[in-house]
């Protein structure tokens, strides 16, 4: 299974949107053909790896870092040519949530010998954009920055190239290849004026730049061929920068301002400024402090379901540099 993990990667820039899978065909200790999805509308990984066995393929064990498909997409079901190939086991590092097990009941009734979740946390990490798309309907977003040992992303007079170093620059570009789109703001484009290519390291993403006053050079690297760019902005922005961005062939993308002076709705009530992070009231309840305590708490005991003893109270302003701190999420 480690050998199919590794062969898995070589279809990391060309096999989206489908996910990476590696596949090994043996007998004991003999390896007898090997395989993984390379393209996009290619070959998958089992009909390849049991291509180069042929034969020898009857009765030997079916290595494969994913549930094999059981339905016609670009190529026919993997689990057709699996049993064709007269396998006698598949091991399965971890089960395809779109397919809801149909795989694995198909190779059942044909009689093979199914084992799932052989180094499956390493195949999720592998394919971990897949599965957060497959799972929830969102994205799987990777914050990408250079900054010092001290937390600074620039000197104060605003030079910021380079901090990282060539070794560093090039996971960025490849980071870029391996994306749909990459996202940066309007300053980034003023100040840095990066081109977000991925400098031949693979295909390139599409370039986002959010930007609320469109105050942009049209002779931006950004706005170069070789990739689209999207700019979002709001509705007040003026016409005339949006013409001037679309004659470089960006597309605008228009959405609605917040309203001035508008403030967030939590369950207390509305917050102060808007201030009040529209996540966190589904986690912030705060427990009443004991009445030898007179103090606001500087910070709430997050519960997401409130015991009948925690009676919740009316926030007031936080003191200055205190206030609700969101949960730590991992990238």
């Amino acid at each position: 299974m480690i050998r199919a993990l590794n062969l898995a990667e070589r279809g990391r820039l060309n096999a989206h949107p489908n996910p990476l899978v590696g596949c090994v065909v043996a007998r004991g200790p003999r390896v007898l053909g090997e395989g993984w999805h390379d393209r996009f509308g290619g070959d998958h990984a089992e009909v390849a790896a049991l291509r180069r066995a042929g034969p020898r393929a009857r009765g030997a064990t079916l290595y494969v870092t994913l549930e094999p498909c059981s339905r016609w997409g670009k190529t026919p079901p993997c689990t057709d040519a699996v049993k064709a190939a007269g396998v006698r086991r598949v091991v399965i590092g971890a089960r395809d949530p779109s397919l809801r097990g149909g795989g694995v009941a198909v190779l059942k009734r044909a009689g093979i010998r199914v084992d799932a979740g052989l180094f499956q946390r390493d195949v999720r990490r592998q394919n971990a954009a897949f599965f957060k798309k497959t799972t929830t309907g969102l994205p799987y977003v990777v914050v990408k920055m250079a900054q010092t040992l001290d937390g600074k992303t620039a000197t104060r007079t605003g030079a910021s190239r380079w901090i990282s170093g060539p070794r560093a620059r090039s996971l960025g570009h490849r980071l870029r290849a391996q994306s749909d789109a990459v996202l940066v703001g309007g300053e980034t484009v003023r100040r840095d004026n990066p081109g977000l290519s991925s400098h031949g390291r693979g295909p390139n993403p599409l370039r986002v730049v959010l930007s609320s006053s469109l105050k942009l050079s049209p002779r931006a690297a950004v706005f170069s061929e070789g990739a689209p760019t999207w700019v979002l902005t709001g509705e007040s922005s003026p016409a005339a920068s949006k013409k001037s961005l679309e004659r470089r062939g960006a597309q605008i993308l228009s959405f609605r301002s917040p309203a001035a002076g508008s403030v967030s709705k939590t369950p207390f009530g509305p917050w102060p400024g808007g201030a009040f992070p529209g996540f966190w009231w589904k986690a912030a309840v705060a427990r009443r402090r004991p009445f030898w305590k007179k103090n606001w708490p500087t910070r709430p005991t997050c519960l997401w379901r409130r015991p009948f003893w925690a009676a919740a109270v009316r926030p007031r302003a936080w003191p200055a540099g205190d206030g609700p701190v969101p949960p730590r999420v991992p990238v």
